[in-house]
């Protein structure tokens, strides 16, 4: 392997995401316990933000106002629902030249980020059918914080999850590769509905009090992936022939393995320390192009019982060919990038209010007319209320 293993992170970044605890939880984490149960609860998280992007080809300024809804339900201890959507207002500048992709000027939109029904009926069983976030599975070098795939996702585990102190999970996923905002009609002859596959063995282990430790290894495949995802792709990184949007195709298949750990240690009564990796391949590319690696380190000082403040690292490479670069994260640049990125933010516990700085800088691994080096700033004030 051409990289050691490395591995991810990722990130408080987001045009998208509020870094929201509850985005990677089950219903049934979510909710609690049984006594909860068919007790709806409903968040609405408020935000201010402010972005900046500058590379040679396109810079912008945003600000902007926005509101992330977070829902979830439980039934009963069988079944629950899930939905997470997000409303966002902004205005500021954007000049581009010729970048065509527009995802970095100031807009209005409303998203759905997920929404799933969750059925556990035993056995260590655990079923989700709908929009379903992949942030659920840590794979941030494919996938943005807001990538919501139709589809269902099917999981079991030997022992109860949040009971063994080392237990082994299974974890399959079936779905349609959507993207949220690119709509467009197939070309004749073309698949309408691009697919993808991934399946996981992960070992989790609670050795001790205030220490949790995960590793993963799957496997991935995307299938039928369109023209406009191919045209999106040549300009955000990918290896893609054909001339004219319609015309377009990647010039490799996306298929391969990915391998994750996960660390969370507290220190001590005050510090905490976290580690979230990734490393993949795709089998399909090239030596050179087809790999990728993302660490990502957050040290967390608790100043008081319900203040705390932080500071986050990452470094990360995501050749040209080992995803699709319309599902990577526009904060690092998408692919056929090498950087790094740096932040520092606050939390206010009890009052639900936070507020996070973050610096990426990546560059071009590889020759691409669309993509110069880049970087990367996003200030986030949020503040949390519980509705229901």
């Amino acid at each position: 392997m051409k990289y050691a293993f490395y591995s991810v992170f990722f990130t408080l970044i987001s045009f998208n995401c509020l870094a929201d605890p509850t985005l990677n939880k089950s219903v049934s984490e979510s909710v609690g316990n049984e006594n909860e149960a068919q007790n709806a609860h409903l968040i609405g998280i408020t935000r201010l933000e402010g972005d900046a992007v500058d590379d040679s080809l396109n810079q912008s300024r945003a600000f902007g106002f926005g509101v992330f809804w977070d829902f979830w339900d439980s039934f009963s201890p069988e079944l629950g629902a899930h939905v997470q959507a997000l409303t966002l207002l902004q205005t500021g500048t954007s000049e581009q030249t010729i970048y065509s992709n527009d995802e970095y000027r100031p807009r209005s939109k409303a998203e759905l980020d997920e929404a799933i029904l969750e059925v556990t009926p035993g056995l260590n069983l655990d079923f989700r059918l709908g929009a379903g976030n992949q942030t659920y599975f840590d794979m941030p070098l494919f996938f943005a914080t807001n990538v919501a795939f139709p589809g269902a996702t099917e999981q079991w585990s030997i022992l109860p999850r949040n009971d063994a102190t080392l237990n082994l999970v299974f974890t399959a996923q079936e779905a349609l590769a959507s993207d949220a905002w690119l709509t467009s009609q197939p070309e004749p002859g073309e698949q309408s509905a691009p697919v993808y596959t991934y399946g996981s063995v992960q070992l989790e282990s609670h050795p001790a009090s205030g220490i949790k430790i995960s590793g993963r290894v799957g496997y991935f495949k995307f299938g039928q992936l369109s023209a406009a995802m191919a045209q999106m792709g040549r300009q955000d990184g990918n290896s893609v022939v054909g001339l004219g949007g319609s015309a377009a195709r990647f010039l490799y298949d996306y298929s391969g393995y990915d391998s994750g750990l996960k660390l969370s240690f507290d220190l001590s009564s005050r510090w905490n320390l976290s580690l979230l990796t990734e490393w993949a391949i795709n089998n399909s590319g090239p030596v050179g192009a087809n790999q990728g690696y993302s660490y990502h380190l957050t040290p967390t000082y608790r100043l008081t019982p319900g203040f705390k403040i932080r500071a986050q690292f990452l470094k990360f490479r995501n050749e040209s060919d080992l995803a699709p670069a319309v599902f990577t994260a526009k904060e690092l640049g998408h692919s056929n990038r090498d950087g790094y990125g740096a932040g520092a933010g606050f939390e206010m516990e009890k009052q639900g209010i936070s507020l996070d700085m973050i610096w990426n800088s990546a560059n071009p691994i590889g020759p691409n007319p669309y993509q110069t080096p880049f970087q990367y700033i996003q200030l986030l004030f949020r503040k949390n209320y519980t509705i229901l």
